[in-house]
């Protein structure tokens, strides 16, 4: 080990292009012109070789990621993983628990997933997005504004 790092932990960040960089303690990364006007985030995954390549290959836990851009006011979002493959609902709700939108209702393959939720139409506010798989329920908020 030296500066607090050992060989099996790594840092590996993807671009909004899906460029992937694997980091070490010292390295730096330059973003295209293209990746920086895309407004889209940068991930970056941090821990050992195995954790990491699990997240960029296929999560092997289920996920649902904080949607991005939140708040939002156009287009915003949505990524999660399912650890196997099978029936998958993506469903928005508004805080009193009327559905929204159902963005998506059916079978699914295991690995990461993004889905795109157009919101220029929808009232500004607080919504609900809840992942319901056979693995278990996930549920995280979404902001729009205008």
């Amino acid at each position: 080990m030296e500066n607090g790092w050992t060989t099996d932990f790594i840092a590996v960040m993807e671009t909004p292009a899906g460029r992937r960089v694997d980091l070490l303690a010292t390295d730096s990364v330059n973003l295209t012109a293209a990746e920086l006007a895309s407004g889209l985030p940068c991930q970056v995954f941090v821990g050992t070789k195995d954790y990491v390549e699990g997240e960029l290959t296929g999560s092997p836990h289920l996920s649902l990621a904080q949607s991005y851009p939140n708040p939002a006011t156009n287009l915003t979002r949505i990524e999660y993983a399912l650890p196997t493959a099978g029936e998958v609902s993506l469903t928005v709700y508004d805080l009193a628990g009327r559905r929204v939108a159902t963005l998506i209702s059916g079978e699914q393959t295991a690995g990461r997933h993004t889905v795109g939720w157009e919101v220029a139409d929808i009232p500004a506010g607080v919504y609900l997005y809840r992942l319901e798989t056979s693995e278990g329920t996930l549920t995280k908020r979404a902001v729009i504004t205008r």
